[in-house]
């Protein structure tokens, strides 16, 4: 007998019950809390993928914040232990977004833009330099996304732009002296996006 709507959105509830459980563990910064906030998100990531993922973008949506959190708490782990599962991780994430229509609803491209920065701050943890190029080219991929229109209308579109901004222009001030003017333009136009952002701030 097929699932009626009612028992999706149950399952979904449930994954985000696991979700919040994950987040609130990674903020306790412990190798053996990281690894049961992983199991957290597993258990949201089995939840949601019994759910009609392909037909429905929300629930698509929903799954890749799993994927999202699941990479952002391998990343915590030393000495690169869990780095190989946490790209996987982004790019299960990526994959998904990808598919989502990213004119009909802003929250679709923030996100999407979230999952290229945390993939490109974990491959700026590598010493190497094609690594580096990838991460560079993650968030060059982020500030592409946040310039669909439909993006400038989030509460934090500056505040997003000025991250990505700021950590393309490190990758390359560290890693590709060569590209010295394209890390300079990276720069300034962090500092003019953060200034924005806080005028944006200051006006609430």
């Amino acid at each position: 007998m097929p699932e009626c709507a009612e028992e999706w959105g149950s399952k979904n509830q449930l994954a985000s019950v696991w979700m919040h459980r994950g987040m609130a563990l990674i903020n306790l910064n412990s190798a053996d809390v990281v690894l049961e906030a992983v199991s957290c998100f597993d258990r949201a990531i089995a939840l949601r993928r019994t759910l009609p993922i392909e037909s429905n973008h929300w629930f698509r949506y929903a799954l890749s914040a799993s994927w999202i959190n699941r990479g952002d708490a391998l990343r915590q782990l030393e000495q690169h232990q869990g780095h190989g599962e946490a790209l996987r991780s982004y790019d299960e994430a990526l994959g998904l977004l990808s598919t989502l229509p990213l004119d009909q609803n802003p929250l679709y491209c923030r996100r999407l833009a979230i999952a290229w920065v945390h993939r490109g701050v974990l491959l700026q943890q590598s010493q190497s330099v094609q690594m580096q190029f990838e991460a560079a080219n993650s968030f060059r991929t982020a500030i592409s996304v946040l310039g669909v229109p439909n993006a400038v209308s989030l509460e934090d579109h500056q505040a997003l732009l000025a991250g990505a901004w700021a950590n393309l222009g490190g990758t390359l001030i560290n890693f590709c002296p060569q590209q010295f003017d394209d890390a300079a333009f990276a720069c300034v136009a962090s500092l003019s996006y953060t200034r924005a952002a806080n005028k944006l701030t200051r006006c609430y």
